[in-house]
This record gives structure tokens, sequence and C-alpha cells, in this order.
């Protein structure tokens, strides 16, 4: 889908490549497959990524005239790996908060979701409707995210360690680890549809976490002062609201069922 350069863009780490460094277990944003198909970006690994977040990164090599190569790479990992010149960009829910943009340079926001609370469904908090309501509950989130910082929003909660991916937390939910996980809309409606027994508690208008728009929103990520910011803009600059909701929407039915373990 991305055409090669001839001559590499100053700031790639790579000429002609646009390299990305992606979670890849973060469905419907990213997730792994076997076979390739339905617009899946092969890892140079036999396996294939999928999801909203890359069609995002082809959309913006497609806007750089650059081949598109997608490293797996913890959460934990992600940051580290661009500040060391392995990587150009990441594209894993990365918010563009003000701390990050002193060392990092951010695109234009391409998604933006409120967060939700992931619970049991038998569970007691299945029916809770405000933060407070997890009052003495054991919450957690993915580390390194603006939902793990937020959890210290929740009155008298137990706060337990971040665990480092999106399977880990269906699995501590799952196994009765926790009571419950924070995450954005579009990831906890993911696990629910993938475990039959976890339920998406969103919360009443004023009852639930309160964040910038900085904190909820997810940009590209590159390297400060890199010379691919205004062709990853472009690529951003041309998706409509009504094709970001499209494509998201996309992901979610083409989402494996297995993804998640």
């Amino acid at each position: 889908d991305s055409a090669s350069l001839e001559t590499g863009i100053p700031g790639s780490v790579t000429a002609g490549l646009f390299t990305v460094g992606m979670e890849c277990d973060n469905a419907p944003f990213s997730w792994l497959q076997s076979k390739s198909g339905k617009g899946a970006v092969p890892l140079g690994d036999g396996s294939f990524i999928n999801g909203f977040e890359p069609i995002i990164a082809k959309k913006a090599a497609e806007s750089l005239n650059m081949e598109l190569k997608i490293i797996k790479l913890k959460r934990g990992s992600l940051l580290s790996a661009l500040n060391n010149g392995e990587i150009d960009a990441v594209i894993s829910e990365m918010p563009p908060t003000d701390k990050l943009a002193n060392f990092f340079t951010f695109s234009n926001i391409y998604y933006t979701a409120d967060l939700v609370m992931v619970v049991n469904s038998d569970g007691k908090y299945a029916s809770a409707s405000s933060l407070k309501d997890f009052g003495g509950a054991l919450i957690t989130a993915k580390t390194d995210t603006t939902y793990y910082s937020a959890i210290g929003q929740i009155p008298n909660v137990n706060k337990t360690e971040a665990l480092p991916d999106f399977p880990s937390l269906c699995f501590a939910l799952a196994s009765n680890k926790i009571d419950g996980f924070v995450v954005s809309r579009p990831s906890g409606y993911s696990a629910a549809g993938i475990h039959p027994g976890l339920a998406v508690v969103e919360f009443n208008e004023g009852s639930g976490f309160n964040l910038g728009n900085n904190e909820l929103s997810c940009s590209v990520a590159l390297k400060q002062g890199s010379n691919l910011l205004n062709g990853v803009n472009a690529a951003l600059g041309k998706i409509s609201n009504e094709e970001r909701a499209f494509l998201m929407e996309a992901a979610f039915k083409a989402q494996p069922k297995n993804t998640v373990q």
C-alpha cells in the first residue's frame, strides 16, 4: 500500500522506510493475526498486525511516500525506542500530554475516547455508574498510561500495580485478581466482546473521570523536530470524522475472537 522512496526523508531511521513502534495487542486499535488479509501488515516474523492504528500508520506512510515497517514493542519500551532512534514514530494510543510534549513532537490528534471501567459482568461493580461506586475496589490499568494516573480520582480506591498489556488486564480481571481496570471506551467494548464474562461501566455525566482532551486523545509521537511531522499531519487531515468512525467500526468487526487469551 505504500510506495518506496529512492531517497529517504530526513528524520527517518532507514532511508525510504517509515518505522513505527506499536503494541500489537490492544484491540481494536491493534492485534496480531497469523494470516494476511483484511488490510493486515506483515511484521517480518511470519505474523501480521491489523486494526485501527495499522491503518493510520499506512495512511501516514503513503503520505510520506515511504514504505511502512511496524515493530512490535511493549508499552514501556515504545518511547525509549523512539528516543534512542530505533523507530521513527509511535502509533499506539499515545496521548499528547504537556509532559510528553517536552520530549517528543506530536502529530494532530487521530482519535479521542472517554474512559470506562471494565468489570466482571456478574460482580458487585457491574451496576456501578460513578467513580465513588468503586470505593474499596482493586483497580488497575495499563502501565505508562494516563488511564493508570486517572485511578487516583476514585475515592478510597485500592490502586494496584499497573499491568504491562491489554491481555494481562483481561486475565487478571477474569481470574478475580482485580475488580476492574480503566481503559479507553473502544478497548473496553473490545474486551467485553471477546470475553462474555466482562462488562463495561460507563459513567453518568459529571460522575466519571475528569481529564483534559490531550489526556484522552491519541497522536502520533515523533522525535522532537522530526521532519516527518508535516507528512503525517497531511495524512491525518484527509481523514474525516465519519471515516474515523467507520474505520473503528470496521476494526471491531474484523477483530478475531481469540485476540485476548
